[in-house]
């Protein structure tokens, strides 16, 4: 049932030229409240933009709309196809589960015709192991071989120096592109600073906003999966257990939009591409270390990387990117901390992974995860007096 409590307005569209980038705008009207939000690429591929069009203003929105019960409205036309999909198809799944999403009316011109498209082949480029098995899966034997290589500043680097985070990500993609002969194309953005969101409730929303941006450019998006489809499910807090649905109801008369990864879990994926000679120089597990350094070696997300790799017999391979001889150094209290962590999914599947794998486990391993178990336990007892 529609309860509209206000609107949310996005303004026709235009492109404007500052900071050698050319920007795709649009005066964004929130119940008064007034944002002019852009996305922007540098000029040389100006062409890239969509013109004329409100898709990516309507798919950046859309969690903003429904939280707040907002009608949408724009000055611009939408292509059909992607109304019918979240006006029909994503919306009332959304608010089928709980009360954080409303369902809201998009009013809006409608076009069916097809944007002219370069034709390209798009994922995102992190270094991480989501997207690192995505372009090893679509290399230039695959019925979709990767093109072009992206970075979106979609929120994802927070913080005062966030462009500047970008900026550098941006840098590192390009050097990983040149090394695989694909191109590549950068998308800023001011959507950190005109819409303060919880990142992981909108990520994949952001993230296909961008996509759809450049419909020029691309026909085919691969948005890289970062959970397994049978965790599928419909959630507000975390956007990437929708992807399944979400991916399926963001394409239009031009862009398709796959998920490729969630056929499989992280501990796939890493066998996957712990074969693959440019996964030894660019996996960037870490979320401490600044991009383009090594992995620090003992953040969660490198202690449950690390720890499947060891069950592979793979370390070795990764010593540009993470100091081997500590991990080994340490590796009681590494894998003791992989092994104590039951509640982080990808935790418990390295902890299940070694275990299978009869790769050995120090004795001490079992005492460490017990301390940091015990360590836990405390921390919430003391925080509940």
């Amino acid at each position: 049932m529609n309860t509209d409590k206000g609107t949310l307005k996005i303004g026709k569209t235009w492109i404007e030229h500052a900071e050698g980038q050319a920007r795709l705008c649009s005066h964004i009207r929130i119940n008064g409240r007034e944002e002019v939000i852009w996305y922007g690429v540098n000029s040389e591929q100006e062409k890239y933009l969509i013109r004329d069009r409100s898709d990516p203003f309507v798919m950046l929105l859309l969690p903003t709309a429904m939280r707040g019960s907002l009608t949408m409205t724009s000055e611009d036309p939408m292509s059909e196809r992607l109304h019918y999909q979240l006006q029909d198809l994503l919306m009332p799944a959304l608010c089928s589960k709980g009360d954080r999403y409303h369902y809201v009316n998009i009013f809006t011109p409608l076009t069916n015709e097809p944007v002219s498209s370069e034709g390209a082949v798009v994922t995102g480029f992190s270094g991480g192991v989501d997207s690192l098995y995505t372009i090893f899966t679509h290399g230039k034997d695959s019925l979709l071989p990767v093109t072009h290589l992206t970075v979106f500043n979609s929120g994802v680097y927070e913080g005062r120096n966030y462009r500047r985070n970008f900026q550098r990500f941006s840098e590192n993609c390009r050097r990983f592109a040149d090394e695989l002969g694909l191109k590549t194309i950068f998308v800023d953005s001011n959507v950190y600073e005109a819409l303060p969101e919880d990142y992981i409730s909108v990520v994949s929303y952001r993230l296909l906003s961008f996509a759809l941006a450049i419909q020029p450019l691309a026909s085919v998006y691969l948005l890289s999966s970062g959970y397994q489809a049978e965790l599928f499910h419909i959630s507000s807090e975390r956007a990437a257990y929708n992807d399944l649905l979400t991916v399926s109801c963001a394409g239009t008369e031009s862009l398709r939009i796959y998920l490729p990864g969630a056929e499989t879990t992280r501990i796939g994926k890493l066998e996957a591409i712990s074969s693959w000679d440019p996964s030894f120089r660019w996996l960037s597990s870490c979320i401490w270390t600044d991009s383009g350094k090594k992995n620090c070696g003992h953040c969660k997300k490198c202690m449950w990387d690390l720890a499947a790799l060891y069950a592979m017999g793979r370390l070795e391979n990764y010593s540009p990117v993470f100091d081997i001889e500590d991990y080994k150094k340490h590796l009681p209290q590494r894998i003791g901390f992989v092994l104590s962590n039951t509640v982080d999914l990808h935790c418990r599947e390295s902890a299940a992974y070694l275990k299978q794998s009869g790769a050995y486990i120090p004795p001490l391993a079992y005492k460490c995860a017990e301390l940091f178990r015990d360590a836990v336990d405390k921390g919430e007892k003391k925080n509940e007096r």
